[in-house]
């Protein structure tokens, strides 16, 4: 049997290969658009994902690198926490509505939304609602898998029978495989080692690198969350936090 840990890092490897191949440029458009409207306008980026994608968006927004100010769409009845639960609500058509207008986007922002199947009524409906008060939307999602979902499974999952990669502003393609895991062991009916949450934590941390870059040249200074296990983190974290901490920045 070959060894597990080898598959998996080839295939990691082999994905990110991709993303630095065909996705490079959306990535680095993506960090403009963001220093355009959020350092700039003083605008905020949000970003949303339900399920598993949440880990993504709590990562980027708690993070050494995490861009500040992200305000982070950390919801329970839509995390990893509540898997069960989850499932459930991301499929609930106007759920999408009642977060955004509690978190209140304006034109001035970005919303990021992580969803690998790109199908699902919260995801889809957060895009159109965003759009609608003139905010960019980006979407991170895998139009491959995304594109072989029969349209009526689409239909049933979302009002607009749409996918993620068909309403964002922008998308930037995970390549995530069907399924998700990626090493297969033995006979295994079901395949292990999911990529989506590595893939995806790459991809935004990527955007963030290059958006602290087009500030560096900018002149402007980026608004950088440091981590709290950072020497000195809380201290470089304390004005940006008093700034938005009472303003904008709110979880539901």
């Amino acid at each position: 049997m070959s060894d597990p840990v080898k598959k998996y890092y080839d295939k990691v490897l082999e994905l990110l290969s991709i993303i630095m191949k065909d996705e490079k440029e959306r990535i680095e458009r993506a960090a403009d658009i963001i220093t355009e409207r959020v350092t700039k306008n003083e605008g905020l980026l949000y970003a949303l994902g339900t399920g598993h994608s949440m880990l993504i968006v709590q990562e980027m927004f708690a993070r050494a690198g995490g861009l500040m100010p992200v305000n982070a769409i950390l919801d329970p009845a839509i995390s990893p926490l509540f898997q069960s639960k989850a499932l459930e609500v991301e499929r609930m058509s106007g759920y999408a509505r009642i977060l955004l207008n509690y978190y209140g986007l304006t034109n001035n922002d970005v919303l990021m939304v992580i969803s690998t199947s790109g199908i699902n009524a919260v995801p889809v409906e957060a895009c159109m609602e965003a759009k609608k008060v003139g905010a960019y939307v980006i979407g991170l999602t895998s139009v491959e898998w995304s594109s072989k979902i029969p349209q009526e499974s689409v239909n049933k999952r979302n009002k607009y029978g749409k996918r993620l990669y068909e309403v964002a502003d922008l998308v930037i393609d995970t390549h995530v495989p069907f399924g998700d895991a990626v090493v297969r062991i033995g006979d295994f009916i079901k395949p292990v080692a999911p990529v989506s949450t590595v893939i995806g934590s790459f991809i935004v941390n990527s955007i963030v690198a290059k958006v602290a870059e087009n500030c560096y040249k900018k002149g402007i200074e980026p608004p950088i969350w440091a981590s709290s296990n950072v020497p000195g983190g809380d201290e470089m974290d304390a004005p940006y936090f008093k700034k938005y901490r009472f303003s904008r920045i709110k979880h539901f």
